[in-house]
């Protein structure tokens, strides 16, 4: 694979840069942490589109840039992609990056193109269909974990103040490597293994740890070896979407709709496709077989692990029918939030656990995979009344 190439910032990306530090002066970056934020992100695919375009501050000529080296996208049509990305973000909430990894430069039917879940357009869906002050909950890490202690099923420890140093000593002592993540966290951004034999003693550990503010330290999850084998350096985690239908707890029915495994690169501890890993598509409901097609996150294609080989296609998730169970009980906890991303772990002495949920899920992943958009059944679902 070609290495990623930095290109000179444009006019445009360093207006964007300038906007970007405007939202951060401004906090629009914690917009997760506020209920009238959350409204206004969601209430619109205008909103969601501002927060993308200032927020990231990336030009279509940038996007183009980043991608080109992967996708093999023609040099010789530059041009004609950038405008044509220009016009489907501004008239149809297309972002720039849906655009090229969507393969949209290569199709320009209308039919296949809206067919496509987008981030404006999931956006608002979720605004229509989640209750924001619920979402707030996962939006806290900790919160989270205290309220889905159940399924949780680890150790977990917030470190917020000076106080907090004898309960960090009892924890240090029985999980001397830890993991550590910011609580209002994303993408695998702060996420670290830490091993305090690494440090001289436990005060100095905890200070930095303390310094970093409001951290979530939790047990490391003894992934089960029947998951090791997709990469034994990562915990590779299975996101589990719910869609839940119906006006009543009697007439509830949760439906999975496209989950994925995300696998790690040989050395890493983060499966995240942010950080390197590979997005599969769970092909199959009834056996939880995976697609035989991955994609990083430049959606530079795979169908086999490119350190062990593992052929994509051969695999199914171990323990398929118990993560269908406990998905749809986890779901039901909050019905409120009717489209949610979780994500799970296998434990090799817990089964399933619970790592996290997100109630403002990225839905690029379930489409990356087989350029297939979800959008039609993704309307029809949320429009079953019962």
């Amino acid at each position: 694979m070609q290495k990623e190439e930095k290109s000179q910032p444009t006019a445009s990306a360093k207006k964007g840069g300038v906007l970007s530090k405007l939202i951060r002066k401004l906090n629009l970056k914690d917009y997760k942490k506020s209920p009238f934020l959350l409204r206004f992100y969601f209430a619109t695919p205008i909103m969601s589109m501002v927060f993308y375009r200032l927020g990231r501050g990336h030009s279509p000529e940038e996007e183009f840039d980043k991608y080109q080296p992967y996708l093999d996208l023609p040099i010789e049509r530059r041009e004609e992609i950038i405008k044509d990305m220009t016009r489907e973000f501004y008239f149809h909430g297309v972002c720039f990056d849906e655009y090229l990894y969507y393969d949209f430069h290569h199709h320009p039917e209308r039919e296949y193109r809206r067919s496509f879940v987008t981030g404006p357009y999931k956006d608002v869906t979720i605004g229509r269909v989640n209750k924001i002050r619920s979402m707030l909950l996962f939006n806290d890490k900790f919160a989270f974990a205290e309220y889905y202690k159940r399924y949780f099923r680890r150790k977990f420890l917030l470190i917020r103040s000076q106080a907090d140093f004898p309960a960090f000593c009892a924890f240090l002592q029985q999980h001397p490597k830890f993991i550590k993540k910011p609580i209002t966290g994303a993408k695998g951004k702060g996420v670290e293994v830490i091993d305090s034999a690494d440090y001289p003693d436990a005060r100095t550990l905890f200070d930095e740890m303390l310094a970093e503010d409001n951290m979530l330290l939790e047990e490391l999850v003894n992934q089960d070896p029947a998951m090791q084998v997709l990469n034994e350096s990562s915990v590779n985690t299975i996101r589990m979407i719910t869609v839940i239908t119906g006006n009543s707890p009697e007439t509830y029915e949760v439906h999975i709709f496209h989950p994925c495994v995300r696998i790690g690169r040989a050395g890493s501890v983060i499966d995240n496709a942010e950080r390197g890993g590979i997005l599969v598509k769970i092909d199959d409901l009834e056996t939880g077989r995976l697609y035989p097609i991955g994609k990083d996150r430049h959606a530079v294609p795979y169908t086999n692990h490119p350190e062990n080989g593992l052929c994509f296609a051969d695999f199914c998730i171990p323990q398929w029918q118990e993560l269908l169970a406990i998905s749809k009980e986890v779901a039901l906890k909050t019905p409120e939030n009717r489209f949610v991303g979780w994500d799970y772990a296998l434990s090799a002495e817990n089964g399933w656990v619970l790592i996290e949920g997100n109630a403002a899920l990225n839905f690029s992943g379930p489409q990356i995979c087989d350029l297939i958009g979800k959008k039609p059944e993704l309307k029809a679902l949320l429009a079953k009344k019962k």
